[in-house]
C-alpha cells in the first residue's frame, strides 16, 4: 500500500477533485489532505477539510498504472499542521484542545530548536520542516532519540525538487545535511503540494530518494510502511487514552455482555444441575472441592470406627 500523507487541500472543489484522481491514476491507496495552521486559533475560526466522493464514472481508468484495481477506493484523512513561531502557540498542542480531534494526523513546523523540543513532549505524529529555504536549525541526535521513542516521524516533501534550479539546490542541501542525523525508520516521504501535475507516482518518489543516497528498501519504506504505521499510532492516540486504555461506546458495551450472558445460559444449559454444583460459579472447581472434603470426613470417621 502506497501512502501520501501531505497533500494540500485548496478552496476549489474541482481542483481537490482532480487531485484525487490522480492520486487513484498512480496508484496510491491512501492520502491525507492538509491544512496550515498558524498562531493560535479557535475551533470555529480552524481551515475545515471535508472528504470528496468521486464517482467511478468520472475516472479515467485508462492512465492507471499496470496492476492497479480499478474497483478499489481511495482512503481519504484529514491532518493539519501548526506552524509554531512562538511560545504561546505551543498551547494549541494541548490534549484538551478539541480542535485536535477534528484532525486524524498531527503535523507540527517549529522555527526554533528549543520549540521542537517543547513540541515533542506533546502526542503528535508528525514533524516537517520547509525544505524549500534554508533550515532554521538542524536536528540533533538526542531529539532524534525522543521520535524515535514517541513513533515521531519526520517528513520530506519531495515537491520542492520539482521546482525551479535554486530552490532545487537549497532543497536537496537540506535534505542532505538532516539525512546525517536522521534515521531511515522516522523518514516519511510525501508530495507537500496542490498542484495535480506536481504529483508523482510511488516508484517515482522513490527514485527521487536516490539524490539524497537513500537505500531502494529505505525508500519504499518511507512510501508505504512507515506512513501505515503513522496511521496506525493516531488512531491509538485519538481512540484510546495514553495508549492503555480504549474508549468504547454504550453500544459495544451492551453487546459485550450480552455476549457474556448468552455464553453463561449455554454453560448452564449443558452441565447437570447436581446437589453438589454451584450454578454461579463458571467452572467445576466448587464442586471438586466439596467432593474432596467429603472423601475425608469419610475417612475420618472409618478412623474413628476403627478405634471404638
Amino acid at each position: 500500500m502506497f501512502v501520501d500523507l501531505n497533500v494540500i487541500q485548496s478552496d476549489d472543489e474541482a481542483k481537490n477533485q482532480t487531485l484525487i484522481q490522480r492520486l487513484q491514476q498512480l496508484g496510491y491507496d491512501s492520502f491525507a489532505f492538509n491544512k496550515y495552521v498558524r498562531g493560535r486559533v479557535k475551533r470555529e475560526k480552524a481551515p475545515k477539510i471535508t472528504k470528496l466522493d468521486i464517482p467511478q464514472g468520472e475516472v479515467d481508468y485508462s492512465l492507471f498504472r499496470p496492476g492497479c484495481s480499478q474497483s478499489r477506493q481511495l482512503q481519504q484523512l484529514t491532518r493539519v499542521t501548526f506552524i509554531i513561531d512562538q511560545q504561546d502557540d505551543i498551547h494549541m498542542l494541548n490534549s484538551s484542545n478539541p480542535l485536535l480531534r477534528d484532525y486524524d494526523i498531527i503535523a507540527v513546523q517549529p522555527a526554533t530548536e528549543k520549540l521542537l523540543q517543547q513540541c515533542l513532549q506533546f502526542d503528535i505524529d508528525m514533524v516537517t520542516m520547509a525544505l524549500n529555504e534554508r533550515l532554521p536549525f538542524y536536528l540533533k541526535v538526542p531529539q532524534v532519540n525522543v521520535m524515535k521513542s514517541k513513533n515521531i516521524k519526520f517528513e520530506i516533501c519531495y515537491s520542492h525538487l520539482l521546482e525551479p534550479s535554486n530552490i532545487r539546490q537549497t532543497a536537496i542541501a537540506n535534505i542532505c545535511s538532516l539525512m546525517k542525523t536522521l534515521k531511515p525508520e522516522l523518514i516519511i516521504m510525501s508530495s507537500g503540494t496542490e498542484d495535480p501535475m506536481k504529483l508523482r507516482g510511488p516508484y517515482d518518489a522513490m527514485h527521487m530518494a536516490f539524490f539524497w543516497d537513500m537505500m531502494e528498501h529505505h525508500a519504499r519504506r518511507a512510501i508505504s510502511e512507515i506512513p501505515m504505521s503513522t496511521i496506525r499510532n493516531a488512531n491509538w492516540r485519538r481512540n484510546t487514552f495514553k495508549g492503555a486504555v480504549e474508549i468504547v461506546s454504550l453500544e459495544g458495551s451492551s453487546k459485550h455482555t450480552t455476549w457474556q450472558f448468552k455464553k453463561l445460559e449455554e454453560w448452564k444449559a449443558n452441565t447437570p444441575n447436581d446437589d453438589n454444583t454451584d450454578m454461579s460459579v463458571m467452572g467445576k472447581k466448587r464442586p471438586l472441592e466439596t467432593s474432596a472434603n467429603g472423601t475425608n470426613s469419610s475417612k475420618n470417621n472409618n478412623k474413628k470406627t476403627k478405634q471404638k
